[in-house]
């Protein structure tokens, strides 16, 4: 039988439930004081109408469809997405200046509207929360010949020389005739840049249930992992070179995430693969809940404003779910056939992961995807080949005909992927039309929190009976 605590033990289980509670309210209240300074200071920051900014760009400028987008930086720090409109007198030449600034040189601009930050309205509150939560103060417009630009080169912050590299791959996939649609979904997948993607594939992927796959979360990074550890399998079986191993696939994978942008899916990969890691070097088994908690914790004390961003809340709740249903799914699963069990494993990781995100999906965007589980267990292959074959690809970048031969496989694959999600998202009843409110999506998730209590408790017994009945044979 299982040894029930003696009332010797329930003083040190109380005082590790306390100690744990008395953890979540302190970081709790730590993340509010943060957030808050946080908003204050950026409303400090902001600048005024009809006024000369001189920043910094710390992003490549991206074409609208009346005028041209530039993030810059302050010399006080504050962030503003510049919006300079298209000439009508000469916009060949204005293309042109434009395309020629670089990340970190210097431009001077005379603001004709900024967005106020005092000005009251649901609507504008929610659009004001959101860009600073990223870090923006303002988005401003500027008329087409009202700003001035200076190429001399500003220190570069980590986020600026991230978004120059980006920059610099972008142009070598062009150079070998990956571009267009097929290149921005393999520039997402690979290095995450998203800016060539254009809204009507951002809306196919959305309808079909794939957006997750053009922003690099685990998966991507847990393939980019498995690539490491499969080329460093030799050194891994020896424990004196076991560490540096080790050591040295963190700093890849952190290389990895440097380049591709360190979004928060991305970042919560990461670290999560940085924990799993240090575990092994250290030889202590890690439990997934406990690593997910940990990312969460990391990366709220870094930036509290993050839990308002839609992909960090839809990537910690399908990590949780994955983490709270993860052994109820391989104890089910282990009773197939391999091929079956890989099939079966595949589709219930994504029927919780749908489960676990649908509301907050709708809240955000109006409507939810049906077939996700679908397109999930349809795309992984072709998401495979894609980054594996880019990293062959960039690996073979001197050897000319091999390097053709793989480019034209993972061009086919984000072409074939692409029409899938096409196919996929025109589908009847694609998606569903709603938008809960908040009381809604809390009453979703104590039923959902309620029932999977009530499974896995159920599994959690029928494991003790099996165990008493095997001990009670021997």
């Amino acid at each position: 039988m299982v040894k029930k605590p003696t009332p010797l033990d329930m003083p040190g289980i109380l005082r590790s439930r306390i100690f744990g509670i008395a953890k979540a309210v302190l970081f709790l209240l730590a993340g509010m004081a943060l957030y808050t300074g946080h908003s204050k200071s950026m409303s400090r920051l902001t600048p005024r109408d009809s006024s000369v900014c001189q920043g910094v760009i710390s992003a490549a400028a991206r074409e609208k469809a009346r005028s041209w987008a530039l993030n810059i930086q302050l010399d006080n720090g504050a962030r503003i997405v510049t919006y300079i409109g298209k000439s009508k007198s000469d916009p060949d030449g204005q293309q042109t200046d434009i395309k020629a600034m670089n990340v970190g040189d210097t431009l001077t601009v005379m603001l004709k509207h900024v967005t106020p930050t005092d000005r009251r309205g649901d609507s504008f509150d929610t659009y004001r929360r959101r860009l600073m939560n990223r870090g923006i103060c303002a988005t401003a417009y500027v008329p087409p010949h009202m700003w001035r630009h200076k190429a001399c080169k500003a220190p570069l912050t980590a986020s600026m020389s991230a978004n120059n590299l980006q920059h610099v791959l972008h142009n070598i996939y062009e150079e070998h005739d990956i571009d267009g649609e097929e290149g921005s979904i393999i520039e997402a997948m690979t290095i995450g840049r998203t800016a060539g993607i254009d809204q009507q594939t951002r809306t196919i992927y959305s309808r079909a249930g794939g957006s997750h796959l053009l922003a690099l979360s685990g998966f991507h990074v847990g393939i980019v992992m498995m690539m490491l550890l499969l080329l460093t399998r030799f050194f891994l079986q020896y424990r004196t070179v076991r560490i540096a191993t080790n050591v040295s696939i963190i700093a890849a994978i952190w290389g990895y995430a440097y380049i591709a942008g360190m979004s928060p899916s991305l970042m919560r990969a990461t670290i999560a693969c940085t924990v799993v890691l240090s575990g092994h070097i250290l030889d202590r088994f890690v439990k997934p809940f406990n690593v997910c908690l940990t990312c969460l914790m990391i990366m709220l004390c870094i930036a509290p404003a993050d839990i308002f961003n839609i992909g960090f809340q839809l990537s910690f709740l399908a990590v949780t779910g994955i983490c709270v249903t993860s052994n109820r799914i391989e104890e089910e699963c282990s009773r197939l056939h391999r091929g079956l069990r890989i099939m079966a494993n595949t589709v219930a990781i994504s029927f919780v992961c749908s489960l676990m995100t649908a509301p907050v999906v709708a809240h955000h965007f109006g409507c939810v995807p049906l077939f996700s589980v679908v397109t999930n267990l349809l795309s992984v292959a072709f998401v495979y080949v894609i980054v594996c074959g880019c990293a062959l690809w960039w690996s073979t970048l001197w050897i000319d005909p091999v390097n053709n031969v793989i480019g034209s496989a993972i061009t086919w694959a984000a072409k074939t992927m692409n029409t899938l999600m096409e196919w996929i998202a025109h589908l009847p009843s694609a998606t569903i039309e709603l938008r809960p409110d908040t009381t809604t999506i809390c009453i979703y998730y104590l039923i959902l929190t309620i029932a999977t209590y009530k499974i896995l408790q159920k599994t959690k017994n029928r494991n003790i009976q099996k165990w008493f009945d095997n001990t009670q044979k021997i």
